[in-house]
């Protein structure tokens, strides 16, 4: 059996751990999955999570850690309350939309049968009714949006954000849970070289852009082994990074630079942002829905009507709305890697090299408009023109002076 060992954190080392707590507590550290897990319940903020990571095939070596420093308050903004409303947007953003839409084409399908067998002293009666019902709805719709504007953290935008702290890492709890079900077999140790790679520029950038929002949550960086492009973190701070993604990324700065663009999006919120926005359009276009199949008098109408709706909201709404996050995190994310004193010249480089490599591949990017990216040239030449303020940001950390590009 492993002898026990004391260790002391301090409060800049949050990538290596999940809770900050007064008390003495033990861990079960495991260097399958580099996951830490507590042997009772923990909690965090205002809720409570039961940790129950399993582990394959891999030995189990115990750790006492010694007493953490002070308890923060897990949020991120302003404690605001989460009225019914805000669940059902929350509902509504979700796969449970898909069902409520449903019943909306159904009652709405139902209302036009009805409709037709009522008099017309009838429809004109039950028609006021619906205009005062449908104008009242959209009052309380209008003062809940104005009432639930808020300031991003950084770059101070204002956006709607009904969706509380909580709710939000219960989310990002459950799919943590799903994901590392999903990918255990795949999971590096955190002795693994990659492993080590991804921790030290996520450690590095930590500490040089240490705010409110970043040391509230608890980072933890998660190697996984496929070939898969890609790297997200989620919204309680878990960072994913694929190795298929790490073989493009020749140097720590082109890894600084996609770490600090996935952690932005975390920092700036947008996930709840986005729930926010979708839940809160899907209400309207359930009540839109339900009235397309009552007033249109056919079946084949209002499937057309529906679709040119949602093709209409995608094209001038949803895309260009996340097209809009996405750059404000590159811009972010490249300031946060120039605070780290990484060669944030790199950035531009990097999706040069990105849209270079799908030319050769012979594969043709969606136009920018059906995409929710902006293509990898558009990404570079807006990158280039912030790279003055980066590295003026860069040099203003009293950051080694670069060598002259070449």
């Amino acid at each position: 059996m492993n002898p026990w060992l004391r260790i002391t954190v301090s409060s800049w080392w949050p990538i290596s751990c999940l809770v900050k707590c007064p008390k003495l507590f033990c861990v079960s550290s495991k260097s399958q999955a580099s996951i830490i897990k507590r042997q009772r319940q923990i909690c965090i903020g205002c809720f409570s999570v039961q940790h129950r990571l399993t582990h394959v095939a891999q030995p189990q070596r115990r750790i006492c850690a010694g007493p953490l420093l002070s308890v923060r308050e897990f949020h991120t903004s302003q404690p605001r309350f989460a009225g019914p409303l805000a669940v059902l947007l929350l509902k509504l953003a979700g796969p449970f939309s898909k069902g409520i839409k449903l019943a909306a084409v159904v009652g709405g399908r139902s209302l036009r049968k009805s409709w037709r067998k009522l008099s017309r002293h009838q429809r004109l009666h039950w028609s006021r009714r619906l205009a005062v019902l449908l104008g009242g709805f959209g009052g309380i719709c209008v003062g809940f949006y104005f009432f639930h504007l808020e300031e991003t953290p950084v770059t101070n935008r204002v956006r709607f954000m009904p969706i509380s702290h909580k709710q939000m890492q219960e989310l990002a709890e459950r799919e943590h849970r799903n994901l590392l079900e999903a990918w255990a077999p795949h999971i590096l140790p955190a002795h693994h070289p990659d492993h080590l790679r991804v921790f030290v520029i996520a450690k590095r950038l930590f500490k040089a852009n240490q705010s409110k929002e970043m040391e509230n949550l608890s980072w933890q960086v998660i190697v996984v082994d496929t070939e898969e492009m890609n790297a997200f973190v989620l919204p309680n701070g878990q960072i994913f990074m694929f190795t298929g993604m790490l073989k493009v990324l020749h140097n720590a700065d082109s890894l600084a630079v996609v770490l600090g663009h996935e952690m932005a999006h975390v920092v700036l919120q947008h996930a709840a942002e986005k729930i926010s926005l979708h839940g809160f359009i899907n209400m309207f276009l359930v009540i839109s829905c339900a009235l397309v199949w009552a007033v249109l008098p056919s079946d084949l109408l209002a499937i057309g009507a529906q679709w040119l709706q949602n093709m209409i909201l995608a094209i001038l709404l949803h895309l260009p709305y996340s097209r809009k996050l996405e750059e404000e995190a590159d811009e972010v994310g490249m300031n946060m890697a120039a605070k780290a004193c990484f060669d944030v010249r790199e950035s531009p480089k990097l999706w040069r090299q990105l849209a270079l490599s799908k030319k050769t591949d012979e594969e043709a990017e969606s136009p920018t408009w059906l995409s929710t990216h902006p293509t990898h040239n558009d990404r570079a030449d807006k990158l280039e023109g912030l790279l003055p303020k980066a590295l003026k940001i860069r040099e203003n950390c009293k950051c080694p002076p670069l060598s002259p590009d070449e």
